[in-house]
């Protein structure tokens, strides 16, 4: 099986090509198979498999995390599929791509990609040893709170024992003087990663919130792989924007 490895801002996928055969039905991976593939050591490595694909003459982005299990969207994969379309096809821009959460349009720009992930949205609060935290829903649900990366680990953990019954991924960020957000992330399925695009569209959905960033202007968001920029406007609507880059092609048993 052909694969490409694409990372945007260290948030690395194995992406499958499957937009060629679209007379072929698309069959879910083995779990044990994404795994292997995954494994950093004994694979190829990676935070999880993206297949892309054409359905009733649209793009399809269908995605697993590195445990196996499905995700629902990926900010940071949109804009490495943009990126891989834009380079092996010269895909025209704009154009959209639908996945679990809906459809995501991509655009061209001029330093990466732009990505609009839909309507953000506030759906929980509560505290873990008296932090508050946020559950932001930007098509997958984050658990947002306000401290240093050193309580990530604490964190997550604590929040997903107290909410077992949701794919959370976990965010911990702060504000600089300068407006610039830093944050971590531990990814639901995958564990800590690199970056998270949809987790930098929820923790600045957070910080518009709190007050700490306006509505309609870009924030830098500074992740450990990496920068991208976020705006986010009043009724919610979410933009990523970023560079991504191929790592390598390569091919591996199916």
């Amino acid at each position: 099986m052909r694969f490409v490895k694409i990372e945007a801002a260290g948030n690395d996928y194995i992406y499958v090509d499957l937009t060629e055969s679209s007379t072929c039905a698309f069959v879910p991976p083995a779990g044990a198979w994404v795994r292997g593939i995954c494994d950093r050591h004994f694979g190829v490595g990676a935070d999880g498999v993206v297949y892309v694909l054409r359905e009733n003459n649209a793009y399809r982005m269908i995605i697993y995390n590195a445990d196996g299990s499905r995700a629902r969207i990926c900010g940071n994969a949109l804009r490495s599929i943009a990126h891989y379309l834009d380079v092996r096809y010269r895909a025209g821009f704009p154009l959209s791509v639908n996945t679990d959460s809906g459809v995501s349009r991509l655009e061209k720009t001029n330093d990466g990609y732009a990505v609009d992930l839909g309507v953000a949205a506030l759906v929980g609060m509560g505290s873990v040893d008296e932090l508050a935290y946020s559950i932001i829903d930007v098509g997958n649900l984050h658990a947002v709170c306000m401290t240093d990366e050193a309580r990530l680990t604490v964190c997550a953990e604590k929040i997903r024992t107290a909410l077992p019954d949701k794919a959370l991924n976990v965010e911990t960020y702060r504000v600089g003087a300068d407006g610039e957000i830093s944050m971590a992330v531990d990814e639901y399925g995958t564990g800590r990663t690199l970056a998270c695009g949809s987790g930098a569209c929820a923790v600045c959905y957070d910080a518009c919130l709190r007050g700490l960033r306006t509505y309609g202007l870009a924030t830098v968001v500074r992740m450990a792989g990496g920068m991208v920029r976020v705006s986010c406007g009043k009724e919610g609507g979410v933009r990523l924007m970023g560079s991504a880059r191929i790592v390598f092609w390569g091919d591996c048993d199916d």
